[in-house]
């Protein structure tokens, strides 16, 4: 039996912490108290479960010291541990990334992965050091991509992948440190908290596909968005963009980001290689509206133009 500490949040922190109480001592869980990070606090607990909350871990590296674990492990966790915590405990640190590194590192990257097209996404636990999903692979899953997924639809995925991993992969790290795979860094991919795909622009100068990648890559409902909206200009107001679906492909002719017509239901706009339907959609306070409602606020008329 090892002395286990976890650092994180939300559902995949808390589901895994109950695996490793079934068979090890699980002598703490480090969370941060913020409740507006929507779906990453752990509001929800076991009775048994008393977090500690730190704002910021690296300034309660005495507590952590003073719990001795064996091996920390790192789930759903926002913030880099500095080199005092990464030598705490003799077995490691073990972060779990939902993305199928050494591509896919940094943060979002279930959306990236949609807004970039792929057809396949993944799951890796790693060890952590000095970098940033930089350590040596202990094990991977990678699963398809819907073609219907959104932003959340394929996070849930990751988290039920990597619950189902950590119970694997559990066993072996608490008996030694494993080797694991050092990353190939010619093929890795990062992404910033400071990066938005094309600033949440939607561009009617692509193809269909293309669009609707970029919104259902944007889609948390019915979480809060905390990454970006996807918009347009039209009639000089923004207009946020929820759903849409693409209803004709190579449609003859026609001006990229124009209202071909409209009724209660929908916008049908013009893109590069046919046309779009535009299904839910919301105003500048992101209040979601009915079609009716958004024809008669925006003034639209067969032919406007939205950029």
């Amino acid at each position: 039996m090892k002395k286990i500490l976890i650092i994180g949040n939300g559902k995949i922190a808390v589901d895994c912490a109950s695996i490793v109480k079934k068979e090890h001592d699980l002598v703490g869980i480090v969370t941060e108290p913020r409740a507006y990070l929507s779906g990453k606090s752990l509001s929800k607990i076991p009775e048994w479960m008393q977090p500690i909350e730190a704002h910021d871990v690296n300034k309660i590296i005495s507590v952590l010291r003073e719990l001795r674990p064996d091996i920390i492990f790192s789930i759903n966790n926002f913030q880099l541990l500095k080199d005092e915590i990464l030598s705490i405990p003799p077995l490691g640190i073990i972060n779990f990334h939902n993305g199928p590194l050494p591509r896919y590192a940094g943060l979002n990257v279930c959306s990236w992965a949609i807004i970039n097209g792929e057809t396949e996404h993944g799951v890796t636990w790693h060890y952590v050091d000095k970098g940033v999903d930089s350590g040596n692979i202990i094990a991977q899953k990678k699963f398809p991509i819907g073609e219907n997924e959104n932003a959340l639809h394929l996070i849930m995925k990751c988290i039920k992948e990597g619950i189902m991993l950590f119970s694997e992969i559990l066993p072996e790290v608490t008996t030694h440190r494993v080797k694991g795979i050092s990353q190939d860094t010619s093929q890795r991919t990062s992404y910033k908290k400071s990066e938005l795909p094309n600033n949440g622009n939607v561009s009617f100068s692509w193809d269909g596909k293309r669009v609707y990648n970029f919104i259902r890559g944007l889609n948390f409902d019915p979480l809060e968005n905390s990454f970006v909206r996807p918009h347009c200009i039209l009639n000089n107001k923004r207009l946020y963009i929820d759903e849409m679906e693409v209803i004709k492909i190579a449609a003859a002719g026609g001006t990229c980001g124009r209202i071909v017509t409209f009724d209660d239901n929908k916008i049908v706009v013009q893109v590069m290689d046919g046309q779009i339907a535009l299904k839910r959609v919301r105003d500048e306070q992101q209040r979601l509206m009915s079609m009716s409602e958004c024809v008669k606020s925006y003034n639209i008329q067969e032919g406007s133009q939205i950029t």
